[in-house]
């Protein structure tokens, strides 16, 4: 076995509340529902869930093991539209055409 067997918590997906629960980046998952996972396992291990499955988390913060319930949830949606200031400077019509360009 390669790595250490938990997963260390670096950021999670928006479908799992990871913040809510309590976890933080660094924390390493030790189990999910009481099973043992490992880092080549995590992806597959969080596609069995859907939203509104809980699940029981054990992992290790510090040096203390601790256990949690994490909540599946649907992820957050945001919109966004990028507008043209009508009073931008000359300079700012030149950096947004550019980007519009890709250059």
């Amino acid at each position: 076995m390669s790595g250490p067997p938990g997963e260390l918590l670096s950021g999670m997906s928006a479908t799992v509340r990871a913040e809510d629960a309590g976890l933080q980046p660094g924390d390493e998952i030790l189990t999910i529902d009481g099973k043992k996972v490992m880092n080549k396992d995590w992806d597959s291990t969080l596609n069995r869930y859907k939203q509104g499955d809980r699940v029981t988390i054990s992992f290790k913060r510090d040096r203390r093991t601790l256990q949690t319930t994490l909540v599946f949830s649907v992820a957050d949606r945001f919109e966004y539209r990028i507008e043209e200031m009508k009073d931008a400077t000359v300079g700012q019509k030149a950096l947004r055409a550019a980007w519009l360009k890709g250059n």
